[in-house]
Order: C-alpha cells, then sequence, then structure tokens
C-alpha cells in the first residue's frame, strides 16, 4: 500500500495481471477487511493518477467502480487495523476532481483511524489541512453522497473531540 502512494514507483505497478489480482483480493468477501483495505488503496492510489495511468482506461473505469462497491459494503471495525503517522498522502485523493471510489477509500480510512483514535488523530487532521479538504468535499455539489456523508462524520467527530477538550481544559 505504501509503495503505491511513491510517485517515482507508481509506473512499475501499472501491469495488468498485478491490478487485476489486487482488485480481486478487494472485492473478496472471504478475505477480512484489512487485506481489502489495503488491496483497495492501492488501487485507489494508482487509480487517481489518471495522467500516469498507462493501461487500459477500461480497467480503470471498473477498478473505480469496485472500489466504490466494495468500501461501501465494508463494516465499521473496532479493532485498530492501521494507524498513520501522517495524512499528507491522502490530501491527493481528497481533491474535488477525484472519482468517488478514490475518495471514498480515502474517507473511509480517516474515519477509520479517527474513530479509534480521536485524540491522537483530531489535531493532525486539522495541521495538515485534512479538515479543510473534507469540508471542500461535503460542499462540493458532484460529490457523492457516500463520500459526503462519512466527510461530514469525520468533521463532526473531530469538532465535537476538540469541543469536548476544550470544555475540559476549562
Amino acid at each position: 500500500n505504501n509503495i503505491a502512494e511513491v510517485e517515482e514507483l507508481q509506473s512499475d505497478l501499472m501491469d495488468e495481471d498485478l491490478l487485476e489480482h489486487i482488485l480481486s483480493l478487494l472485492q473478496d468477501p472471504q478475505l477480512e477487511v484489512g487485506i481489502r483495505y489495503f488491496a483497495g488503496g492501492i488501487l485507489a492510489q494508482l487509480a487517481s493518477r489518471a495522467k500516469v495511468w498507462t493501461l487500459d482506461d477500461e480497467l480503470r473505469s471498473t477498478i473505480l467502480e469496485k472500489l466504490h462497491e466494495s468500501i461501501i459494503a465494508w463494516p465499521h471495525l473496532e479493532r485498530e487495523m492501521v494507524s498513520y503517522r501522517s495524512f499528507r498522502p491522502f490530501c491527493p485523493l481528497l481533491q474535488t476532481c477525484q472519482p468517488s471510489g478514490v475518495q471514498l477509500w480515502a474517507v473511509w480510512a480517516i474515519h477509520l483511524v479517527c474513530s479509534q483514535n480521536t485524540s491522537h488523530y483530531s489535531s493532525m487532521l486539522d495541521k495538515e489541512g485534512l479538515t479543510e479538504l473534507l469540508k471542500a468535499l461535503d460542499g462540493h455539489p458532484d460529490t457523492h453522497s457516500d463520500v459526503k456523508r462519512i466527510s461530514q462524520r469525520i468533521v463532526l467527530m473531530v469538532q465535537e473531540y476538540q469541543s469536548h477538550s476544550e470544555v475540559m481544559d476549562d
């Protein structure tokens, strides 16, 4: 998943057989959500870069469609599955021009870690500008309703945490 974030390495991952295998992992309901999540991350990173996409456009369209379909069916996880030192790799995925499957993977991931450790991630979201990106997604007329719903939840969660923290500090 992290390798797919590195622009210099993305062209090495542009292999149809590899991406079709990763797509099969994303869609396999027998696999735990963690495996499907990381498969989705690879696909979201690569599909988000339309200018460097060197494979068949139909494959990219299928990936984007299946990303959205798969992610929307994932359950909310109670256990911690992943942690982030930075949300910077998410910034390109959260642009309003990105396809909904890409955006959905990013907001699902952010919501997951924020709901499990709000105290750690709320300040990171603000410092790195993600709160503003989430608000921009929510306010954009072309943003898919699934992406808007999760974006709203994240912003609300962070606001409630910060309000609660301020009350506790007083």
